[in-house]
C-alpha cells in the first residue's frame, strides 16, 4: 500500500475540522468529477484519490489511527516483522501506541474488517476473527437542467463505485500458511490491502420534481461494498442545476428580464412570456418604469410533494430604437413640445 498524504490531497492541514474536510472534499469532487471532465485520465486519478482521502479522514476513528501511524503507514501494512515490533506494548522507540484491541480496530478499519492481529503475532492457525462492517457512503454530483427539475425525470448514468476485491473477498488480506502450521495474513497484492477495487456501474435514478441546487438524493445500498458480510453504504446524488439561457435561478424563484419598447411602457401592453409551465400573457401597466419587477405567482420551481411553486420575477427593461423614420421623429418632436409645455404650467 503506497503511503499517501490524505491531508495534502484535500488541500488541508493536519488538525482540520470535520466541516473543513467535508467542504474540501465536496469542492474537489465536483472539480475533478469524470462527468465534468470526460476522457481526462489525470482528473479521474485525482477523483479516486480524493474519495480515498475522504473515506479515511471523514471518520474520527480511522482518522485518529491514520494520524498516529504517519509515515509508517506503508511499512506497517506490508512488513509483518516491523508491525510486530511497532506494536510491541511499551517497547521504547518502536511505537507501542495501541494495545492489542486498538491494533485490531486499526486493521479492521483499513483491511475490510478482518482481525489480523493473531497472524502478525503468530497467535493462531487460521483463527482470525472477522467483523462485519458497513460500506462507505459515496457522494456523486449530478447535473440536470432547469426543465428536468421542474418536471422531474429519469436518468441513466455511469459512475465508478468501489467494489469488493475478488481476490480477497473484500478482506484486504490473504492467508498464508507457513512452517509448523502457522497461518499468517498479508496484504492482498491485487488491491494492495484496500479490500476494494473500482468498477464502473450503470445506475438508473428517478429525479423528483422540484429539486434545487444542493438537493441530496439517497440511493440506499448503492455505495461502497460492506466487508465481512456487512451491508453496502449508500450513494448520495448532489444535484447541480445547470445555468439557463433565459431564467436566473434563485432557490425556487425564477428571475428574467422582459424587454419592452418605450411607447409600450408609456401606453401599457401585453406580452407573451414563455414559462416552464407554458405560455402566459403578462400585462405591462401604462407608465411602467425600467427596472420595475412584476411578480408572477406560482410560476417558479415546485416544492417537493406539493402543488405550491415558487414565483417568477420579471424585470422590465425599456429599450429605444436606434433610429427613427421622418414621421416618427416629427411625432416625437411634437410629443417633446407637449411635455415641455406641460412642465411649464
Amino acid at each position: 500500500m503506497q503511503y499517501k498524504d490524505y491531508y495534502q490531497i484535500l488541500g488541508l492541514k493536519r488538525g482540520a475540522s470535520q466541516d473543513e474536510i467535508k467542504s474540501a472534499y465536496r469542492k474537489l469532487a465536483r472539480k475533478y468529477h469524470p462527468d465534468l471532465k470526460p476522457g481526462d485520465k489525470e482528473a479521474e486519478k485525482r477523483f479516486k484519490e480524493i474519495n480515498e482521502a475522504n473515506a479515511v479522514l471523514s471518520k474520527s476513528d480511522s482518522r485518529k489511527k491514520y494520524d498516529t501511524l504517519g509515515s509508517n503507514w506503508e511499512r506497517v501494512s506490508q512488513d509483518q516483522d516491523f508491525a510486530r515490533q511497532y506494536y510491541s506494548p511499551g517497547r521504547p522507540g518502536t511505537g507501542g501506541q495501541f494495545d492489542f484491541g486498538d491494533m485490531s480496530d486499526f486493521f479492521g478499519t483499513f483491511f475490510g474488517g478482518e482481525d489480523i492481529a493473531s497472524g502478525i503475532f503468530g497467535g493462531g492457525c487460521g483463527g482470525a476473527r472477522t467483523r462485519a462492517q458497513r460500506g462507505q457512503d459515496v457522494e456523486q454530483s449530478l447535473a440536470i437542467t432547469l426543465e428536468e427539475s421542474f418536471h422531474g425525470t429519469n436518468r441513466l448514468f455511469q459512475m465508478q463505485i468501489p467494489s469488493a476485491c475478488p481476490a480477497c473477498g473484500g478482506q484486504g488480506m490473504v492467508m498464508q500458511q507457513r512452517q509448523r502450521g502457522m497461518v499468517t495474513s498479508t496484504p492482498c497484492p491485487q488491491c494492495r490491502g484496500q479490500g476494494q477495487t473500482t468498477s464502473t456501474r450503470q445506475i438508473k435514478v428517478k429525479i423528483p420534481r422540484g429539486v434545487t441546487n444542493g438537493s441530496r438524493i439517497r440511493l440506499a445500498g448503492q455505495g461502497g461494498p460492506g466487508a465481512s458480510g456487512g451491508p453496502a453504504g449508500d450513494l448520495f446524488l448532489i444535484i447541480n442545476l445547470t445555468s439557463h439561457d433565459f431564467f436566473e435561478i434563485l432557490d425556487r424563484n425564477l428571475k428574467c428580464e422582459i424587454p419592452v419598447m418605450a411607447h409600450e411602457a408609456l401606453l401599457g401592453t401585453k406580452v407573451e412570456l414563455k414559462t416552464l409551465a407554458g405560455q402566459v400573457n403578462l400585462k405591462i401597466p401604462a407608465g411602467t418604469q425600467s427596472g420595475t419587477v412584476l411578480k408572477l405567482k406560482n410560476q417558479g420551481l415546485p416544492y417537493p410533494k406539493g402543488k405550491k411553486r415558487g414565483d417568477l420575477l420579471a424585470t422590465i427593461k425599456i429599450t429605444i430604437p436606434k433610429s427613427l423614420t421622418a414621421k416618427e421623429k416629427k411625432l416625437m418632436e411634437e410629443f417633446r413640445k407637449l411635455r415641455e409645455g406641460k412642465d411649464k404650467k
